[in-house]
């Protein structure tokens, strides 16, 4: 039979049995036994192991902290764990787990250490994996400019949130956990019913993922624009239990989208200015024409067939002659929207011109109407055209005026301002630096939003028909802006209006200078001796009209209407024409080709250009091309007179010396 097993040979059949490496000590810190797995596993046999043997296959790097954590252990007599690499039978480092303890004799005696071992390398990879994961997820977090967050739903718990959200919000995050509402608090408080509604969504499952954006004040102030895009975590019930998301700021994007539709405005309303100014001088020429011959004419009638001044027929064309004269000042502004500046530009106070404009004002605004000046006497120079700021402080105050119904009062002030800026509100122009303000405040009943986007469109006006052109405020666009200014409109309906006109400071000092030109008047009984002149103008009317004046105060006249006959006539016999009124808008050859042919056959002849407007010519070019004289229609009936005896006078002059 054979024989009954042992005790021992019971144990050692067990622990062979058992999954985990088993190893056994003695009293004096050398293993006596290892069970069959960790034989199995170091490919080495039992003699090899005992004692320190099973130390060889430890990791280098490991060794020192394992066996200082068995001694110690086993000094105290105290259980211990510890994880190092140890080399299996391929040669392949494992990682194991390591846990030992005292054992007893049955006598109650310490009789070393009984320990077990498991393979732990894959938990070990996992967590190195989840640890690395981990930490390219914090480095992710703690250096981009986006807001990652978790939160619960119920109860509305921040379970993570990246510290981007301390540069945005201004608020540690740590306020932030201990207090989740604060998020929503710090939303501005247009948009924060948006986001309530939107998380109410998410809680109730009506949504998997949402994108929304608002403002935040954040804790200095500052409004920031945020896109938050987020998702809806389902358990496995279905049920929403958790929001994950990123926020950003996205107030530079928002900002530039706002530059991007301010650029865009300032095209637009460029482009509109610059094709209302084109039309508006279009239609200034021709309008100018048609008041050229209706003044001339009926001052002719005036001059020449109604002696008695009194009568009825004399009081209806002087009436008629004066509607033509406001038509003229009406297109005297056309103009001056349409083409910019007078003649007349350069350094001058604005101080005393001002003064100037208000005495005009003060016989216009009616008595009702209480006009407070405040003039600082010691602002700089600009450039300004007297004339233009006259127009442009009585325009604003006829606006004040009208916009008052006749009663209230209109605050008119001067002063230098400093480090401006604001955006212009006719131009849309970002406008920064030094200034001299031009102010003008009314009582009135305001600007209507809708308005003070049109309300410097030409023609454009919220008067009656009868009483408004709705040039005013354009006028005072192009006069400004033709200096360099710029405007500043603040209005609220029902409280006045504030217009502020911007000019920039002059670089430099400099005394004005009031050099003015003279006037030049005409006798009646002027002679004209034998002078030929030769009128070119492809308007009949406004053509007869200087032909007849001319011929009323004794000058031969030949008058065309064709700019390629007239050449052609003079080309016949240049020396028959003493002097040439000459139109500059005309069909085949404009007037300052049809001088530059005539100069080119007689260099000396005096010429005369008369336009309404002109884009190609002004009176400095005319002149750098030789011709002598140039006026603007509708033209004066004193001028045009002088400006011929003027030339002629010169011609003879010329003549007398050569002659000599």
């Amino acid at each position: 039979m054979p024989s009954k097993p042992t005790e021992d040979d019971q144990f050692r059949l067990l622990v062979d049995s058992l999954p985990e490496l088993i190893w056994m000590s003695g009293t004096d810190k050398l293993c006596i036994y290892f069970n069959r797995q960790w034989l199995a596993f170091t490919g080495r046999s039992l003699k090899q192991e005992l004692g320190y043997g099973w130390t060889e296959g430890v990791h280098p790097d490991d060794y020192a902290h394992c066996i200082e954590v068995y001694n110690s252990a086993f000094d105290a007599r105290d259980a211990f764990t510890v994880e190092y690499r140890l080399r299996r039978f391929d040669g392949e480092y494992r990682w194991v787990l390591d846990s030992g303890r005292p054992w007893l004799s049955p006598e109650g005696e310490f009789a070393g250490y009984v320990g077990s071992a498991i393979d732990i390398t894959e938990r070990r990879q996992a967590e190195e994996a989840l640890r690395d994961s981990e930490e390219r997820f914090r480095q992710l977090a703690e250096n981009i400019n986006q807001v990652f967050w978790f939160r619960d739903i119920s109860p509305q718990q921040i379970r993570y949130i990246s510290p981007a959200f301390e540069r945005i919000w201004g608020v540690p995050v740590q306020n932030l956990y201990e207090n989740p509402h604060l998020w929503t608090n710090m939303i501005h408080p247009d948009d924060r019913g948006l986001i309530e509604n939107v998380f109410l969504s998410c809680a109730r499952g009506e949504c998997v993922d949402f994108e929304v954006e608002y403002r935040i004040i954040a804790a200095d102030g500052e409004i920031h624009w945020i896109c938050d895009r987020g998702a809806v975590i389902y358990d496995e019930d279905g049920k929403p239990v958790r929001l994950s998301g990123i926020a950003e700021d996205i107030s530079p994007r928002k900002q530039a989208g706002q530059e991007l539709h301010k650029l865009q405005s300032q095209l637009q309303q460029a482009q509109k200015m610059e094709a209302i100014g084109h039309l508006t001088g279009g239609i200034a020429h021709d309008f100018n024409n048609i008041l050229a011959s209706i003044l001339g004419y009926t001052g002719l009638a005036l001059a020449r067939f109604v002696p008695d001044k009194k009568s009825k027929l004399a009081e209806y064309l002087q009436e008629a002659y004066h509607a033509g004269e406001r038509a003229r000042d009406l297109i005297a502004q056309m103009l001056t929207f349409s083409r910019g500046a007078g003649n007349e530009s350069r350094p001058y106070h604005l101080e005393p011109l001002v003064k100037e404009a208000v005495k005009l004002l003060q016989s216009t605004l009616p008595s009702s109407i209480e006009l407070k000046v405040h003039l600082e006497n010691d602002t700089p120079e600009v450039i300004i055209d007297p004339v233009q700021l006259h127009q442009l402080v009585i325009n604003l105050c006829i606006n004040a005026r009208d916009a008052m119904g006749g009663r209230g009062h209109v605050d008119i002030a001067l002063r230098r301002v400093l480090n401006v800026n604001l955006e212009c509100s006719s131009c849309h122009s970002q406008v920064q630096g030094d200034f001299v303000e031009l102010v003008v405040k009314d009582t009135g009943s305001g600007i209507e939003p809708r308005v003070m986007a049109r309300m410097f469109d030409p023609f454009f006006s919220t008067k009656e028909p009868a009483k408004g052109s709705g040039m005013g405020l354009s006028i005072v666009h192009g006069i400004v802006h033709d200096h360099r200014g710029h405007i500043d409109v603040a209005s609220t309906p029902g409280a006045g209006s504030t217009f502020r006109l911007l000019f920039p400071v002059m670089p430099m000092v400099s005394e004005p200078s009031f050099e003015g030109q003279p006037a030049l008047s005409v006798p009646d009984n002027e002679s004209a001796g034998d002078s030929h002149i030769l009128v070119v103008d492809d308007d009949k009317s406004v053509a007869g009209f200087i032909g007849e004046l001319l011929d009323s105060r004794g000058y031969r006249v030949t008058i065309m209407t064709s700019s390629i006959k007239a050449l052609k006539c003079f080309k016949n016999n240049p020396e028959v024409f003493d002097l040439v009124v000459m139109d500059q808008t005309m069909p085949d050859m404009t007037g300052v080709e049809l001088a530059r042919e005539l100069l080119r056959i007689c260099p000396e002849l005096p010429i005369i250009l008369c336009t309404g407007h002109s884009e190609d010519v002004d009176e400095t070019r005319a002149g750098a091309l030789g011709i002598r004289g140039y006026l603007t229609k509708p033209l004066s009936v004193g001028i045009l007179l002088g400006k011929v005896r003027e030339l002629l006078q010169e011609k003879a002059s010329l003549h007398q010396k050569s002659s000599s």
